[in-house]
């Protein structure tokens, strides 16, 4: 039987609807979207792009090994440029509503605004924010915010491991003896760093130690001359930076040492982005630094040489392998779950479960959400500049280098 024209035309056309009803649904059905939010613009921009790359590490893993539940993994990105709350909304509402995602990933976007917008959704959502108001926030709504996760501790437990660190760890490991038991804190004027300076001042006040030195620096401080003057009329034997910008921390730095009082120095998380170094150069030697989070040990190796090979630089301490740990969580609960779609199961999973990614064992308070802190957990880690390297001190189990007495104190 002979077909003719317009039937043949018709056909074609029906195949064709066809194809775009069910080969396209099932060509989108075989992708599991990861919301991304980063800060790819303004002065975090450095820290974005690892965060970014933390992730597409993970997807190139996971895609090379078949994928998720035999779907590939495309990450899509939402850059919210200098943190405003406004534009966290907005980025986060259009991955949500217009891209689909089945999951959203970042290293920090501050522990308040990120959490009752993405808490609305019911996808999974974690973070390393290290906040203790989010930890707080979640555990007052814990049925409302259960899919939000911060795949650390919160901030406060800075206080306890770096004072127990200056006080007891490095004069035992090294033998140095301080000269007095006077302290200095310099906080930057921010309320999360306000925060870790509270709880320390706490701490503090229940030890034979003594805070004689108590400044507060706004952000970009670049001139340090009257803190310094206090600094060498005190002449504290512990100076603690409790400042985690870098430019800030490396001004303190080179002007410090003009004149260098005998005390051991120790700042916040800051020295981790790697625009410290490159900064301060020999000036950063001898300082002491400390996370809440960082890769370690022969999964960390194995994942730092993945990321050398890549990018053909070194990662910065936390940040990259931190997007990598976060985002592996939720790729292995959804293998358990054995569907993306099911985000409670994946949340209970995340939950319920230990997870070691790339050294630390992740094993989630219920109550909050965060990360229990501790050794064979989340040890509180400690790094030293040693020839402008980061060396991993403390806890001894993990180390990577040797504790050294920084050369102005000999």
């Amino acid at each position: 039987m002979k077909l003719t024209r317009g039937y043949c035309v018709l056909s074609v056309m029906a195949a064709f609807f066809v194809f775009m009803l069910f080969g396209g649904a099932s060509s989108a059905a075989d992708v599991i979207k990861v919301g991304v939010v980063v800060p790819l613009t303004g002065s975090f921009a450095d820290e974005g792009t690892e965060m970014v790359r933390g992730v597409e590490l993970m997807v190139e893993e996971v895609n090379a090994a078949g994928g998720l539940l035999g779907k590939k993994l495309e990450i899509i990105i939402g850059d919210i440029g200098g943190f405003s709350a406004e534009k966290i909304v907005s980025v986060a509402e259009k991955l949500y509503h217009k891209d689909k995602v089945d999951f959203f990933v970042t290293q920090y976007l501050g522990g308040m605004v990120d959490v009752k917008t993405l808490g609305e959704f019911d996808v999974p959502y974690l973070n390393m924010d290290t906040s203790q108001i989010e930890a707080d926030l979640i555990e007052k709504n814990i049925d409302k915010f259960s899919n939000v996760f911060q795949a650390c501790p919160p901030e406060t437990k800075y206080s306890s491991g770096i004072l127990d660190f200056m006080v007891r760890v490095f004069p035992k490991a090294t033998g140095y003896q301080y000269p007095n038991k006077k302290m200095a804190l310099i906080t930057m004027v921010r309320a999360y760093n306000d925060r870790i300076s509270k709880v320390f001042k706490e701490l503090v006040a229940k030890t034979d130690w003594e805070l004689d030195v108590d400044e507060k620096t706004p952000t970009g401080t670049v001139e340090w001359g009257p803190v310094l003057t206090k600094i060498r009329q005190a002449n504290p034997a512990i100076i603690f930076l409790n400042d985690h910008v870098p430019s800030d921390e490396v001004a303190f730095l080179r002007q410090f040492h003009e004149n260098p009082t005998k005390s051991m120095i120790f700042i916040q998380y800051g020295p981790s982005n790697p625009a410290f170094i490159d900064l301060g150069k020999e000036k950063t030697n001898g300082i002491f630094w400390g996370t809440l989070f960082a890769g370690f040990g022969p999964k960390y190796d194995v994942w730092r040489k993945r990321y050398v090979e890549k990018y053909k630089e070194e990662p910065g301490v936390g940040t990259a392998v931190g997007t990598y740990t976060s985002s592996m969580i939720w790729a292995q609960a959804v293998k358990r779950a054995g569907n993306e779609k099911d985000y409670a199961e994946i949340c209970r999973i995340i939950r319920e479960h230990a997870h070691n990614i790339t050294g630390a064992t992740h094993v989630f308070n219920p109550r909050n959400q965060t990360v229990i802190v501790g050794e064979g957990l989340c040890p509180f880690l400690v790094y030293q500049v040693q020839n402008l390297k980061h060396q991993l001190v403390s806890p001894v189990g993990h180390a990577t280098g040797k504790m050294e007495i920084p050369a102005w104190l000999k």
